[in-house]
């Protein structure tokens, strides 16, 4: 199962998991290590499936039965503390996954001290929720501290250094300081050259990340060149049903939507938005961003009733508790205030018609 949700197949990924639960279930019962690692992973296959709720539920039950077994004070329990604050992350809480990304950093800086692997990691998780919530600065700040643990454990060449390289990196990126996130991220791509040459997931992973930072400097030639090569390695790699294929095909669309092709954009949206609907299903977040996107190139093409249409149908099959619920209902709103096309008949905003005045005879 894990190794079906490394080659992005979260549906294969999760059957195998909820296999290895029930029989971890059957031979040694609810109260065992086993199920609590079965537990979390069916959890976290359901995440990378986008059924965060279930994620979630699986999540606190592994909580649950590793405190009921090993009690606070145990590295399973960190792993489950920190699962569960990404969790809350997916589904939008970021307090919340901030809390647990911070429970899960003291207790595993109170079992193994500062200079361990899993505190590094905890850290970098701690940052990313700052991030979330916009405290960039704080973000850095857990970053910087994750990879000088890398460095300090296990060097320059190393998985784990690269890793934090990159996230540095995006930390930068989000205070706008783009230039050095192109440093951190170059950095990164030429370690994971050196470690795993360059068919590997990491390095398209990078690629696609330093055309990021090229985007954002305002080089979208060099953006959509680096994007290019992670869909090409990608594809390679696992070809083309896959969530990552699917990441660079709206990359590279919106690459030529700030080069101002928004034909071409839009065909790159369109086949992003065919695969995350394939693979990941209507509800995951990363399926909802595209429908905003495409709405949105549509708009530029003057398809307002398209977008429209488009967005309009997609909530219907939402439920209004779900995370970009109001993203796109807003953007639905925004395409009302004008009229979509001549003759179209603006639906009411609050869902009732007016009434017709009876003419006086």
């Amino acid at each position: 199962g894990n190794a079906y949700g490394d080659l992005g197949d979260h549906k294969r990924q999760l059957e195998y998991s909820e296999k290895a639960l029930a029989l971890s279930r059957d031979l040694f019962g609810e109260r065992h290590p086993n199920t609590a690692t079965y537990l979390n992973n069916t959890g976290n296959a359901y995440g990378d499936l986008g059924d965060h709720k279930r994620q979630l539920e699986y999540s606190e039950k592994a909580l649950a039965l590793s405190r009921d077994l090993f009690g606070e004070r145990h590295p399973k329990t960190a792993t489950y503390l920190n699962n569960i604050g990404n969790a809350y992350g997916a589904l939008g809480d970021h307090k919340r996954q901030l809390e647990y990304s911070e429970k899960a950093l003291a207790l595993s800086r109170d079992l193994f001290g500062e200079r361990h692997p899993d505190t590094a990691t905890y850290l970098n998780n701690t940052g990313r929720a700052y991030g979330d919530l916009g405290d960039h600065k704080r973000q850095l700040e857990y970053s910087e501290k994750a990879l000088a643990i890398s460095r300090d454990l296990f060097g320059e060449r190393h998985p784990n250094t690269a890793t934090y390289l990159n996230n540095t990196g995006n930390a930068y990126g989000d205070l706008g300081d783009h230039k050095r996130q192109l440093e951190y991220s170059e950095k990164a791509l030429a370690l994971s050259r050196d470690l795993f040459g360059e068919r590997h997931p990491k390095t398209a992973t990078y690629l696609n990340n330093i055309g990021n930072a090229y985007g954002a400097l305002g080089d979208h030639k060099r953006q959509l060149e680096y994007f290019e090569k992670a869909l090409a390695l990608s594809r390679d790699l696992f070809g083309e049903q896959l969530p990552n294929t699917a990441t660079y095909f709206n990359n590279i669309g919106n690459a030529y939507g700030d080069l101002g092709d928004h034909k071409r954009q839009l065909e790159y949206l369109e086949k992003a938005m065919n695969l995350y609907n394939e693979l990941l299903g209507p509800q995951h977040p990363k399926t909802a961003c595209i429908i905003d996107d495409l709405a949105s190139t549509l708009s530029k093409l003057n398809r307002r009733y398209d977008a429209y249409q488009l967005i309009d149908g997609f909530l219907k099959k939402l439920g209004s508790d779900h995370p970009k619920y109001t993203l796109l209902a807003n953007h639905r709103k925004q395409l009302l205030s004008k009229p979509l096309r001549p003759g179209f008949r603006q639906p009411p905003s609050n869902g009732k018609g007016k009434k017709k005045k009876r003419r006086r005879e």
